[in-house]
């Protein structure tokens, strides 16, 4: 075989039809898309992922907001009872004292109707703890809120030493739920933390 004779029987092995190689043709075409596609879903997840963590991380920090903002109003609510209270028993203390007797009837008057504007307060936090669906601190809540409108109702300047022994009890009472709605409100607060 001379020269020529090989370069054609290459060219004619060469230009022969040849089987079709699908697997080949799946691996060259099938990777990428398997790639690209294996791509699309881990950042789809990423992102699915991260604006849950920090749409969850946006939800604590407002509903630790809400939180502190109840109990500042309840703070200021129960620093308001406790002032009116002292009032109240600096007004028994100073009966004989008819000048000392009238700032202190002045001062039980301010504190009485800021504790009467403070209680409108209630229903406002009651609505904040409900809507966080926290039942438990709403119901501590709503005691601590009728043991002290019972106070307010029952604590007359002029009331009598009768009187004003009944309200011992009561004053216990106040004392025992506030503790609880300071506990819930703590243990809610731990909880979120």
């Amino acid at each position: 075989m001379d020269q020529n004779t090989v370069i054609l029987e290459l060219l004619r092995e060469a230009l022969k039809p040849r089987p079709p190689d699908h697997l080949g043709d799946l691996i060259k075409i099938g990777l990428p898309l398997l790639g690209g596609f294996a791509a699309g879903w881990f950042t789809l997840l990423n992102t699915r992922f991260t604006l849950r963590r920090d749409a969850q991380k946006r939800y604590s920090e407002r509903r630790r907001d809400l939180l502190r903002d109840v109990q500042k109003n309840i703070g200021d609510y129960d620093r308001t009872y406790r002032h009116q209270k002292a009032a109240f028993d600096a007004l028994a203390e100073t009966k004989n004292s008819p000048e000392e007797y009238n700032k202190w009837f002045v001062r039980f008057q301010t504190l009485d109707e800021e504790l009467r504007t403070k209680a409108e307060l209630f229903a406002d936090i009651s609505g904040i703890l409900l809507l966080l669906g926290e039942a438990d601190a709403d119901t501590a809540l709503e005691a601590y809120r009728e043991a002290t409108d019972e106070w307010f109702k029952k604590s007359e300047p002029t009331a009598t030493e009768e009187q004003k022994a009944a309200l011992r009890p009561l004053r216990k009472d106040i004392l025992e739920k506030r503790k609880r709605l300071m506990e819930e409100l703590a243990r809610i607060y731990r909880r979120d933390a």
